[in-house]
């Protein structure tokens, strides 16, 4: 639900906002940048390609720029998650990190991070150790760099960005449609037979006492 266009959700709405609001901004930076620097005058003249569109950087310049600004927030995030992050956990501390989440919902996850435990709490202190932190932030690394490459390519075909965008939508729309759906009919039914059964075993409890 994470990825969903859910007003009522804050976690989900800020989420899907966070990773949606880049896409479609940097979409309007590609197809109207006279309105841009227009409207912003000055602050995106440094922007390759924003202020002359004849600019086009090459590969290697573009992957540059992305790993750059990609570093500048994993090196001092793995120094935090290393001394005090990797401690944190909502049954535990109160706290909770994108890297509990992950371990915590997702089985492939903690086979590849060689996490153990059955539980919440057995878990998070398996993912406390400093191997699986390590290897969970280097392969963040990997992966975030690897997408660089579909970056570059909706750099230099802006319809590919068009349509990437049109498919990050729908898919933020669909999931939260199901969501809904789920709310509006699944969960109260799933409800109502909760209570049936809470109340049947509270009758015959009260049967056999009499």
């Amino acid at each position: 639900m994470l990825r969903s266009i859910v007003l009522h959700d804050i976690r989900a709405f800020s989420s899907t906002f966070v990773h949606l609001w880049p896409i479609i901004i940097t979409l309007a930076f590609r197809t109207h940048p006279e309105q841009v620097l227009l409207t912003y005058p000055g602050l995106f003249d440094a922007l390759t390609g924003i202020k002359d569109s004849s600019v086009d950087a090459g590969f290697f310049h573009l992957m540059q720029l992305g790993c750059l600004s990609y570093f500048v927030w994993w090196i001092p995030y793995t120094i935090w998650m290393v001394l005090h992050g990797r401690f944190q956990n909502i049954e535990g501390t109160g706290a909770n990190t994108v890297y509990i989440d992950a371990v915590q919902n997702n089985k492939i996850v903690r086979v590849i991070l060689g996490i153990d435990g059955s539980t919440y709490l057995e878990i998070a202190e398996s993912a406390s150790k400093l191997g699986p932190v390590l290897k969970y932030m280097f392969i963040h690394a990997i992966f975030c760099n690897m997408t660089f490459m579909w970056g570059i390519l909706c750099y230099k075909y802006v319809q590919l960005h068009f349509v990437f965008c049109i498919i990050c939508l729908s898919s933020a729309l669909y999931n939260a449609s199901m969501h809904y759906a789920y709310l509006m009919t699944n969960l109260p039914s799933t409800t109502i037979v909760k209570e049936i059964e809470k109340r049947r075993k509270s009758s015959d409890i009260d049967f056999k006492k009499d």
